[in-house]
């Protein structure tokens, strides 16, 4: 499956490879396609056939990979709200209500959502969206991601420098471990969410409210004519 196309990418000077696998990344991070599982073992297969720097070469994957999330976390920050209550067929008062809890965990536990999150599949990418819903700070989306993605990477990145000959057993292996991996963590979401979504809305509601007394106190009263 992959052989015409690793027979293709020998054919491209390292410069050429950096910029067609940048690209890949950068729009794996704003679409979430392609795989940026299969992007990365085929860059470690690329290094060593190619006679590339793996490591200038997994600089740059990661460089563009945080960049394609970026853009698609300022999408989240700046219009994500309009889009989802737009294409959500759902009642405004429920939908709010989880708006609102999304942005109290993503408040509270922002930052070990981003990180974990970068190492799942499925999540890898989509972390970015409500990152940018909640108004994470740029600063910390940017670190966050930039750690979890490294780590992300960096297995996949080796797997394919590692398994070089045995490249198509393991992306079979792998594909039929992440769609396992992805129903269970789909069925653990899910029962999470029925445990604890009341209790995380109770918390929200209360800081929101609290957000908006702290608000009202801080405006200053209007000049006597």
């Amino acid at each position: 499956m992959l052989e015409p196309i690793l027979l293709f990418l020998q054919n491209f000077s390292s410069l050429e490879i950096f910029i067609i696998f940048s690209f890949l990344c950068i729009l794996n991070g704003i679409i979430l396609l392609p795989s940026s599982q299969l992007i990365l073992i085929i860059a470690g297969i690329i290094s060593v056939s190619n006679g590339i720097n793996p490591i200038l070469f997994l600089i740059i994957l990661i460089i563009a990979n945080v960049f394609g999330n970026y853009i698609l976390y300022k999408i989240g920050y700046k219009y994500g709200e309009k889009i989802v209550k737009k294409i959500i067929p759902m009642k405004k008062e429920k939908l709010e209500n989880h708006l609102l809890v999304l942005d109290y965990l993503f408040k509270k536990y922002g930052n070990y959502i981003i990180l974990i999150g970068r190492n799942l599949p499925i999540f890898h990418s989509l972390v970015s969206i409500p990152a940018g819903l909640s108004k994470i700070p740029s600063k910390q989306f940017l670190i966050y991601s930039t750690l979890g993605i490294t780590i992300w990477s960096y297995i996949f990145f080796i797997l394919g420098i590692k398994f070089i000959d045995n490249y198509q057993t393991i992306i079979e292996s792998m594909q039929s471990t992440f769609s396992i991996l992805i129903i269970i963590l789909f069925i653990t979401i899910v029962i999470v969410i029925k445990i604890y979504y009341k209790k995380a809305l109770t918390l929200a509601k209360a800081e929101h409210k609290k957000k908006k007394k702290n608000k009202q106190h801080t405006k200053k009263p209007k000049k006597a004519l």
